[in-house]
């Protein structure tokens, strides 16, 4: 329709450079066109007159596109059991209350029961899904074969639809992205490095740091050339992220630079003592030794912060905790158990750089000495290389603040707490703080049965007793909410 085309280029133009005329339009409107010119006051009203017109006459016996091949198929069936209308009431009585942990343990019950939710609530699971992301996996299988149907036509619940990692990679937004180089660093790191080299150059700086950030620096092990390649970067952001990955490695050039320095400056020294009956054996620190002007460009500082140290010993501090532990054992021919009692007993000060580098460079074995030796103190980051129930007791023997941060709900983790376990945690947290929220975020942990047990508690301070009694009926009421979610999935 030409003629059409003349009208939007008219009203690109504006009505005092062009008019409509005769010419443009089709010859039936000839007389419509001179009625309007002569009954409008001026060109913008006749314009828009005639516009009404003609949009009329461009629409009218217009056919619809023959869309048989695009004709929508109906959801498939469900190849599992649909869950009974009591455990759909709970459900909905869990959504009522916005409480996510009860959300999870529902998820866990139905996943256990394999069955999926009935229709009519799948497509608020699916978005509260978008909002949480611990709960995908969870919801993506209880809506079942229509809610993978139903996402088809929701671009944000597409995450129960499996992408291509190509085409997140090349299309995907930098969230997708960085989400995908995070998995994919635990199922195929080497598909994780040539993607983030296929599109290195291009990148930004900001989202290079991102994307480095998302990889853990053990991938790039058998792959230094690359990384350490990267220190010509021009960005500064990406040096200093480049770097800091760099001192992780233990076969990297960096972390080889640090040694042959730092082992210069520690040496092991033996002696008499107590009379000379006694052999002694101490860690020497020769602060003399010089160092490379080098490792003063990799953020190894010149000047000690601190007050026990000279600069010269702040530097060995610094060396000593980003060097593998393992170094020590070949360096003295000692065990680790017998290294850190040099340490204690001869270069106290220097002993907080021994933990630095067992966090640092995960080591198992220097971890747990370490805390055998330490009994409780200044050590929580050496618990990364234990189980979460291990670091559950271990934190309650002699961190429980700790414990306050420590649970994350989630279908994949509700593991409940004992009824012993419970009623400590709640001692602590009646010492520690005062949050109705984080009694309410975990409830899903609670055991039914504690329900009797929370008129025998009390605050430490006697000012926060109404605090108390009105949490307490808040968590009763929750527990009886997860006793139906029990109840309904049992029938």
């Amino acid at each position: 329709m030409e003629f059409w085309n003349n009208i939007v280029n008219t009203s690109l133009l504006g009505t005092e450079k062009r008019q409509l005329t005769a010419a443009d339009l089709p010859t039936v409107f000839e007389g419509v066109l001179t009625e309007l010119q002569q009954s409008a006051k001026d060109n913008e009203e006749k314009f828009l007159s005639f516009v009404a017109v003609i949009s009329n006459y461009r629409q009218a016996g217009a056919l619809p596109a023959n869309v048989a091949s695009l004709m929508l198929v109906g959801a498939p069936a469900e190849d599992k059991k649909y869950c009974s209308d009591k455990s759909m009431r709970s459900l909905r009585v869990v959504l009522a209350e916005e409480n996510n942990s009860l959300l999870g343990y529902w998820l866990r019950w139905c996943l256990d029961c394999d069955q999926v939710v009935q229709p009519e609530l799948i497509s608020e699971l699916l978005g509260i899904a978008v909002q949480h992301k611990a709960f995908r996996n969870a919801v993506v299988t209880v809506c079942g074969r229509r809610g993978e149907w139903l996402s088809q036509f929701i671009e944000a619940w597409n995450f129960s639809q499996q992408k291509n990692p190509e085409e997140i990679w090349q299309t995907g937004k930098p969230e997708e992205r960085k989400e995908l180089l995070h998995e994919l660093q635990k199922t195929n790191p080497q598909q994780a490095k040539e993607f983030l080299r296929s599109a290195w150059k291009d990148e930004p700086a900001n989202l290079k740091v991102d994307f480095l950030r998302e990889l853990s620096p053990g991938i790039f092990a058998n792959d230094l050339e690359w990384l350490e390649g990267l220190l010509q970067e021009k960005s500064q952001k990406v040096k200093e992220q480049v770097l800091g990955m760099l001192k992780r490695i233990p076969s990297s050039n960096l972390v080889q630079l640090y040694w042959n320095q730092v082992s210069k400056a520690v040496t092991l020294k033996s002696g008499k003592a107590f009379l000379g009956l006694l052999n002694k054996t101490s860690v020497e620190i020769n602060s003399s030794v010089p160092f490379d002007d080098s490792i003063f460009k990799t953020g190894i500082d010149k000047l000690s912060n601190n007050k026990q140290f000279t600069d010269e010993e702040f530097i060995i501090f610094q060396l000593i905790s980003n060097v593998p532990p393992k170094k020590w054992e070949q360096h003295f021919n000692e065990s680790p158990k017998k290294i850190i009692d040099f340490f204690r007993k001869s270069q106290e000060k220097f002993f907080p750089a021994l933990i630095n580098a067992a966090n640092s460079f995960k080591d198992e074995a220097w971890a747990k000495t370490l805390l055998d030796q330490l009994n409780g103190s200044d050590d929580t980051e050496l618990t990364f290389y234990m189980t979460g129930e291990e670091r559950r007791d271990y934190y309650l023997k002699y961190h429980p603040k700790y414990l306050i941060n420590y649970f994350q709900i989630t279908p994949e983790t509700v593991n409940e707490w004992s009824r012993d376990f419970t009623k400590k945690m709640y001692e602590i947290l009646l010492s520690e703080t005062y949050n109705k929220t984080y009694f309410l975020n975990t409830i899903a942990l609670v055991p039914v049965e504690f329900q009797s047990e929370l008129d025998s508690l009390f605050p430490d301070d006697p000012a926060m007793k109404t605090f108390w009694t009105n949490t307490s009926e808040e968590i009763k009421r929750l527990l009886t909410i997860k006793n139906q979610i029990i109840q309904s999935f049992k029938l």
